[in-house]
Protein backbone atom coordinates (compact mmCIF):
# COMPACT_ATOMS: atom_id res chain seq x y z
CA UNK A 1 0.00 0.00 0.00
CA UNK A 2 2.80 2.58 0.93
CA UNK A 3 4.95 1.67 -2.16
CA UNK A 4 1.21 2.43 -4.45
CA UNK A 5 0.78 5.87 -2.30
CA UNK A 6 4.70 6.77 -3.02
CA UNK A 7 4.48 5.70 -6.85
CA UNK A 8 1.16 8.30 -7.14
CA UNK A 9 3.19 10.69 -5.27
CA UNK A 10 5.77 10.62 -7.32
CA UNK A 11 3.89 10.63 -11.02
CA UNK A 12 1.88 13.83 -9.34
CA UNK A 13 5.82 15.59 -8.90
CA UNK A 14 6.22 14.55 -12.81
CA UNK A 15 3.60 15.97 -14.17
CA UNK A 16 3.13 18.72 -12.36
CA UNK A 17 6.94 19.51 -13.17
CA UNK A 18 5.84 19.49 -16.75
CA UNK A 19 2.96 21.38 -16.28
CA UNK A 20 5.35 24.44 -14.80
CA UNK A 21 7.71 23.47 -17.88
CA UNK A 22 5.10 23.78 -20.40
CA UNK A 23 3.28 26.78 -18.72
CA UNK A 24 7.07 28.65 -17.86
CA UNK A 25 6.19 32.12 -19.54
CA UNK A 26 9.85 34.11 -20.86
CA UNK A 27 11.93 35.69 -18.35
CA UNK A 28 13.10 39.39 -18.85
CA UNK A 29 16.73 38.83 -17.38
CA UNK A 30 19.87 37.12 -18.17
CA UNK A 31 19.05 34.11 -16.09
CA UNK A 32 22.71 32.56 -16.48
CA UNK A 33 24.07 36.12 -15.67
CA UNK A 34 21.77 36.01 -12.22
CA UNK A 35 22.98 32.40 -11.49
CA UNK A 36 26.09 33.38 -11.53
CA UNK A 37 26.02 36.67 -9.28
CA UNK A 38 23.58 34.13 -6.87
CA UNK A 39 26.28 31.68 -7.00
CA UNK A 40 29.33 34.16 -5.62
CA UNK A 41 27.13 34.59 -1.98
CA UNK A 42 25.02 31.31 -2.03
CA UNK A 43 26.66 28.26 -0.08
CA UNK A 44 24.93 25.69 -2.26
CA UNK A 45 23.67 25.12 -5.88
CA UNK A 46 20.08 24.05 -4.20
CA UNK A 47 19.86 27.74 -2.56
CA UNK A 48 20.93 29.42 -5.54
CA UNK A 49 18.16 27.38 -7.84
CA UNK A 50 15.31 28.25 -4.71
CA UNK A 51 16.27 32.00 -5.27
CA UNK A 52 16.41 31.94 -8.98
CA UNK A 53 12.35 30.42 -8.63
CA UNK A 54 11.41 33.21 -6.21
CA UNK A 55 12.88 35.98 -8.57
CA UNK A 56 11.10 34.73 -11.84
CA UNK A 57 7.69 34.26 -10.22
CA UNK A 58 8.48 37.79 -8.77
CA UNK A 59 10.25 39.80 -11.45
CA UNK A 60 10.71 37.70 -14.44
CA UNK A 61 14.08 38.06 -14.00
CA UNK A 62 13.91 41.65 -14.71
CA UNK A 63 16.36 43.76 -11.79
CA UNK A 64 14.79 47.44 -12.79
CA UNK A 65 10.89 45.82 -12.43
CA UNK A 66 8.93 48.13 -10.67
CA UNK A 67 5.31 46.57 -9.89
CA UNK A 68 6.30 43.13 -10.55
CA UNK A 69 6.70 42.03 -14.00
CA UNK A 70 5.81 38.71 -12.19
CA UNK A 71 2.51 37.18 -11.01
CA UNK A 72 1.78 40.75 -9.36
CA UNK A 73 2.16 42.02 -13.61
CA UNK A 74 0.70 45.71 -13.72
CA UNK A 75 2.35 45.78 -17.54
CA UNK A 76 4.35 48.64 -16.57
CA UNK A 77 6.79 49.28 -19.63
CA UNK A 78 10.27 49.65 -19.76
CA UNK A 79 10.48 52.63 -20.00
CA UNK A 80 9.04 53.67 -16.51
CA UNK A 81 11.14 50.97 -14.57
CA UNK A 82 13.92 52.61 -16.08
CA UNK A 83 13.31 55.81 -15.41
CA UNK A 84 12.07 55.46 -11.90
CA UNK A 85 15.54 53.33 -11.11
CA UNK A 86 17.48 56.29 -13.06
CA UNK A 87 15.63 58.76 -10.74
CA UNK A 88 16.70 56.75 -7.50
CA UNK A 89 20.26 56.39 -8.37
CA UNK A 90 20.41 60.26 -8.49
CA UNK A 91 20.17 61.01 -5.31
CA UNK A 92 22.06 57.86 -4.35
CA UNK A 93 25.24 59.25 -3.13
CA UNK A 94 23.57 62.26 -0.71
CA UNK A 95 20.64 59.57 0.10
CA UNK A 96 18.16 62.54 -0.81
CA UNK A 97 16.06 59.65 -3.18
CA UNK A 98 15.67 57.24 -0.09
CA UNK A 99 11.96 58.18 1.36
CA UNK A 100 11.20 58.76 -2.23
CA UNK A 101 12.22 54.95 -3.39
CA UNK A 102 10.60 53.59 0.17
CA UNK A 103 6.97 55.61 0.30
CA UNK A 104 6.97 55.33 -3.88
CA UNK A 105 7.75 51.17 -3.94
CA UNK A 106 5.30 50.12 -0.73
CA UNK A 107 2.49 52.51 -0.98
CA UNK A 108 2.35 53.37 -4.86
CA UNK A 109 3.80 50.73 -6.75
CA UNK A 110 4.10 47.57 -4.54
CA UNK A 111 7.90 46.02 -5.27
CA UNK A 112 11.03 46.66 -6.97
CA UNK A 113 13.43 44.51 -8.45
CA UNK A 114 14.34 40.83 -8.80
CA UNK A 115 12.30 39.66 -5.33
CA UNK A 116 9.82 42.55 -5.52
CA UNK A 117 10.71 43.82 -2.46
CA UNK A 118 7.94 46.66 -0.80
CA UNK A 119 8.41 46.45 3.19
CA UNK A 120 9.90 49.29 4.45
CA UNK A 121 12.85 47.14 5.75
CA UNK A 122 14.10 45.43 3.10
CA UNK A 123 13.56 48.42 0.86
CA UNK A 124 16.14 50.81 3.35
CA UNK A 125 18.55 47.82 3.48
CA UNK A 126 18.29 47.55 -0.41
CA UNK A 127 19.21 51.52 -0.80
CA UNK A 128 21.84 51.68 2.10
CA UNK A 129 23.80 48.64 0.57
CA UNK A 130 23.43 50.32 -3.22
CA UNK A 131 25.25 53.52 -1.33
CA UNK A 132 27.77 51.18 0.08
CA UNK A 133 28.97 49.89 -2.97
CA UNK A 134 28.36 52.66 -5.47
CA UNK A 135 25.87 50.99 -7.34
CA UNK A 136 22.85 51.24 -9.22
CA UNK A 137 19.55 50.54 -7.11
CA UNK A 138 18.68 47.98 -9.95
CA UNK A 139 22.49 46.40 -10.23
CA UNK A 140 21.95 42.53 -10.65
CA UNK A 141 24.75 41.36 -8.16
CA UNK A 142 23.64 44.04 -5.69
CA UNK A 143 20.34 42.47 -5.62
CA UNK A 144 21.77 39.42 -5.62
CA UNK A 145 23.94 39.84 -2.62
CA UNK A 146 21.61 41.63 -0.87
CA UNK A 147 18.75 38.58 -0.91
CA UNK A 148 21.45 36.38 0.16
CA UNK A 149 21.78 38.73 3.37
CA UNK A 150 17.95 39.28 3.68
CA UNK A 151 17.77 35.58 4.19
CA UNK A 152 20.60 34.89 5.94
CA UNK A 153 19.05 37.64 8.67
CA UNK A 154 16.33 35.06 9.10
CA UNK A 155 18.38 32.43 11.16
CA UNK A 156 15.64 29.93 11.46
CA UNK A 157 15.01 30.15 7.61
CA UNK A 158 18.63 29.96 6.87
CA UNK A 159 18.97 27.13 8.79
CA UNK A 160 16.28 24.98 7.08
CA UNK A 161 17.51 26.08 3.67
CA UNK A 162 21.47 24.95 4.57
CA UNK A 163 19.16 21.19 5.51
CA UNK A 164 17.11 21.43 2.28
CA UNK A 165 18.39 17.93 0.49
CA UNK A 166 16.50 19.31 -2.61
CA UNK A 167 15.86 22.75 -4.75
CA UNK A 168 12.44 21.74 -4.24
CA UNK A 169 12.70 22.28 -0.79
CA UNK A 170 14.29 25.55 -0.81
CA UNK A 171 12.43 27.00 -2.96
CA UNK A 172 9.18 26.03 -1.02
CA UNK A 173 10.67 27.12 2.33
CA UNK A 174 11.27 30.88 0.65
CA UNK A 175 8.02 31.24 -1.04
CA UNK A 176 6.50 30.60 2.81
CA UNK A 177 9.23 31.89 5.05
CA UNK A 178 10.54 34.68 2.74
CA UNK A 179 8.05 35.72 0.32
CA UNK A 180 5.26 35.25 2.76
CA UNK A 181 3.04 33.63 -0.38
CA UNK A 182 0.33 30.98 0.04
CA UNK A 183 0.48 27.41 -0.39
CA UNK A 184 0.16 28.19 -4.30
CA UNK A 185 2.58 30.22 -4.54
CA UNK A 186 5.60 28.39 -3.11
CA UNK A 187 4.60 25.35 -5.37
CA UNK A 188 5.56 27.50 -8.30
CA UNK A 189 8.70 28.36 -6.76
CA UNK A 190 9.67 25.14 -5.89
CA UNK A 191 8.79 24.23 -9.55
CA UNK A 192 10.78 26.83 -10.81
CA UNK A 193 13.38 26.31 -8.35
CA UNK A 194 13.73 22.57 -9.92
CA UNK A 195 14.16 23.93 -13.79
CA UNK A 196 16.76 26.00 -12.72
CA UNK A 197 18.65 23.64 -10.51
CA UNK A 198 18.48 21.43 -13.45
CA UNK A 199 19.30 23.74 -16.18
CA UNK A 200 22.30 25.43 -14.54
CA UNK A 201 23.51 23.21 -11.82
CA UNK A 202 27.11 21.95 -12.55
CA UNK A 203 27.04 24.18 -15.51
CA UNK A 204 24.62 24.84 -18.56
CA UNK A 205 23.31 21.99 -20.05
Amino acid sequence: MFKKVLLILIIFILIHDLVVFAEMPKAYGDEKEIWECLSKYSPSDKITAGVMGYFFRESRMKSIAVAGWGDRNLNLSKDICETFTKQIDEGLKDGSTREMFITLISETYGGYGLGQWYSYNYLEHLYNLAQEENKSIGDIELQCKFVIESLQKNEELWEELLECNTAIQCGRRIGIKYDCTDEEGAEAIAGFALLYYEKFHGGEK
